[in-house]
């Protein structure tokens, strides 16, 4: 079973190196957010498609989750930033995935990368490797990154065979 404690300083450590007031704006996410809300103006558009503080966040998800504050309030506050982690990983994860039973693969893919699909997995390889590491004090098991590779491997001989 994971240890949501150090789950917890893992991500912060790989999201924003503990850092409160982390932010990184995503294209992608501001292309998408445009199209689906025209009528949002910019300010609201970018704290959307931004990801935010010590666990990255994107803003987006925190508006699903109910925060209606500003960035400056959310950068500011550590509590609040861990208890819309704890929220989401709540809502998106452990919902799915009782804690006694999630492993950090499971977890990275759907952090990362939005669910648990093997296409997820392709997806958030460096970061379930990144994250292990961190969970693991810096000493990720020699087996990881094969097990990475290996996925990688079948994944794209899955995907010819179509």
């Amino acid at each position: 079973m994971l240890d949501f404690g150090q789950l917890t300083k893992a991500v912060m450590r790989i999201e924003s190196a503990g850092k409160t007031s982390a932010k990184r704006f995503e294209p992608h996410v501001y292309a998408r957010q445009k199209k689906q809300f025209p009528n949002i103006d910019e300010p609201e558009l970018v704290f959307r498609s931004s990801s935010h503080g010590a666990f990255q966040i994107m803003g987006y998800n925190l508006r699903n989750m109910g925060y209606t504050g500003t960035p400056a309030r959310f950068y500011g506050d550590f509590p609040l930033q861990l208890q819309y982690f704890k929220k989401f990983v709540q809502q998106n994860i452990t919902s799915k995935i009782p804690l006694n039973r999630l492993d950090l693969d499971s977890f990275g893919a759907i952090y990362n990368a939005g669910n648990n699909s093997q296409a997820a997995r392709i997806r958030a390889a460096n970061y379930r490797i990144k994250l292990k590491s961190a969970y693991f004090g810096g000493k990720v098991p020699s087996i990881i990154p094969l097990l990475v590779i290996s996925g990688i491997t079948s994944y794209f001989l899955l995907k010819k065979k179509k």
